[in-house]
């Protein structure tokens, strides 16, 4: 079970971020804009750049963040603290004292929603280090740092600015699809129709054992409890029951086979499992419409359970993700 406790962070390092450099699978360009916006507030947007001369040290910046004199800053890093040391233009070199080119044409800076989320990063390391948390999926004990965070209602949660996560899952992730609203309006639960299809599966092959709960009788925990642990364990163990019979092809038809029939997708949930206790993660994407149903069916729930998935979000209470990239290994 999961507990509520004064957190103890996981510790930051450099590599760990460096997967930003890659081109993201997915990412939620509306989500990343706004949230963009409310934490680095920036007062205008550069439409031009104009180069000159200049220097910049940034042994000081190495040092803040335990980097090693002899290795280079990782030039997504570099490049918006050389921008907030007052240095104009393109870094040329990613060490010690460097200088760039005096040009004397003016170009625009390419401003997107990739570039955005790497100021993101950076302007957590900067300014909120404690809400900045990388970690990977499951967590294994109750004492890993990652593990107090999640606590259900845990203060740290309940925070602001909301914490930036980026989770790393491993081969054999499952993710389950629960819910999916169609580019149509129509909402398809997909988590039902996988527990009848899996339930059926096992009363037929005599596989479903005496004492298992079955989850297509029981149905989704969902009755006012005044005892609140309580209804939070009966969740915990329709998860799990899903997680026992839990089929990547299937998930994968499922969500294609519900997009066919109803268009692109506006939004889809996920439950993921974080711990070997039982206990998930919501995780929420809004692709808009905007990206094929594969994205999510074959490269997100097939090929991650395969491979693995790096994803970067942001944390809210319950534990719950509103997801803002989506990252191949």
């Amino acid at each position: 079970m999961l507990v509520a406790t004064k957190p103890v962070l996981p510790q930051i390092k450099i590599d760990q971020l460096d997967w930003l450099t890659d081109a993201a699978l997915f990412i939620d360009e509306n989500l990343v804009e706004r949230f963009y916006d409310a934490i680095v507030r920036p007062k205008y947007e550069l439409s031009s750049i104009q180069f000159e001369e200049a220097k910049t040290d940034r042994s000081e910046l190495k040092a803040a963040l335990g980097i090693n004199a002899e290795v280079s800053i990782p030039s997504w890093l570099a490049n918006f603290f050389d921008a907030k040391a007052g240095v104009k233009g393109e870094v040329e070199a990613s060490q010690g004292s460097e200088k760039t080119n005096r040009q004397s044409e003016e170009k625009k800076p390419i401003r997107n929603a990739q570039r955005k989320l790497e100021e993101l990063a950076v302007h957590y390391l900067d300014k909120y280090l404690d809400r900045l948390l990388s970690f990977e999926i499951p967590l294994a004990t109750d004492t890993e740092p990652g593990q107090r965070i999640l606590g259900f209602r845990s203060p740290y949660l309940l925070k602001t600015p909301r914490a930036l996560a980026f989770m790393d899952l491993p081969a054999q992730t499952k993710l389950i699809p629960t819910a999916v609203e169609f580019e149509n309006g129509k909402i398809e639960l997909i988590y039902n129709s996988l527990a009848t299809k899996w339930s059926q599966e096992l009363r037929a092959a005599k596989k479903w054992t005496q004492g298992e709960i079955d989850i297509e009788l029981i149905g989704y925990p969902d009755h006012q409890d005044e005892n609140h642990e309580n209804l939070r364990e009966e969740r915990k163990a329709y998860w799990e029951a899903y997680q026992r019979v839990f089929s990547a092809q299937d998930a994968m038809v499922e969500v294609e086979k519900a997009s066919q029939e109803n268009g692109r997708i506006r939004w889809i949930d996920f439950r993921l499992p974080i711990s070997d206790a039982g206990d998930t993660m919501h995780l929420h994407v809004c692709p808009g419409g905007n990206y094929d149903a594969g994205v999510f069916g074959y490269n997100f729930i097939k090929r991650g359970y395969k491979h693995g998935l790096r994803i970067v979000g942001t944390l809210k209470s319950e534990p719950d993700m509103n997801v803002m990239a989506i990252y191949e290994k």
